[in-house]
């Protein structure tokens, strides 16, 4: 069963990055933007070995898209749980549509659920839409149309509640911060 924090958990599992750390992650960041994506590979992947989930993320981006390591979305949805379990809800999305689709993970349509659902409650908005999809489709979840257009509605009316959130598929230089009134 997979565990999942919930957004109280942020601030108490000190996801925000200490300046030394910060530093580790911005010359993995420095060599990645200079196209040296083997050394941003190995800085992150100190980092994260160590449970940084900003690196775990960014690692997890580079598996996926085989910059700086061999492209293994096996790998890539590894270090994007990891991230997730520390709260990271940009990578639970991620883990979330690749269980969805069966990519690097045998498909799991309920899990791909508790993972949007878990982003989507820290103001994710792209995991409402998915999680909408999947309450219309009935995939993961029971098919429950009045659910699915809650969800499209919030997330339709809801500004994101995270930085970044629509880089999914980006490396990341900062970690996350909820945004004011979250």
């Amino acid at each position: 069963m997979l565990r999942i924090f919930g957004a109280s958990a942020l601030f108490a599992l000190g996801l925000l990055v200490t300046p030394a750390s910060a530093s580790t992650v911005g010359a993995g960041m420095e060599a990645y933007r200079n196209g040296d994506f083997e050394a941003a590979a190995d800085i992150w992947r100190r980092l994260a070995d160590a449970g940084d989930p900003l690196a775990q993320f960014n690692l997890g981006i580079l598996h996926d898209l085989g910059q700086g390591v061999p492209r293994d979305t096996a790998t890539a949805a590894e270090w994007f749980r990891r991230s997730a379990e520390q709260g990271d809800p940009i990578a639970a999305y991620n883990l979330g549509l690749m269980l969805a689709e069966g990519r690097g993970v045998p498909a799991d349509p309920e899990a791909a659920a508790e993972w949007f659902r878990f982003a989507s409650d820290l103001g994710h908005t792209a995991s409402m839409m998915s999680l909408s999809i999947l309450h219309a489709t009935g995939r993961g979840v029971p098919r429950n149309l009045g659910e699915a257009l809650r969800l499209d509605e919030l997330a339709n009316e809801t500004e994101c509640l995270v930085e970044d959130s629509t880089h999914n598929h980006m490396v990341r230089s900062t970690p996350l911060v909820l945004m004011p009134g979250s």
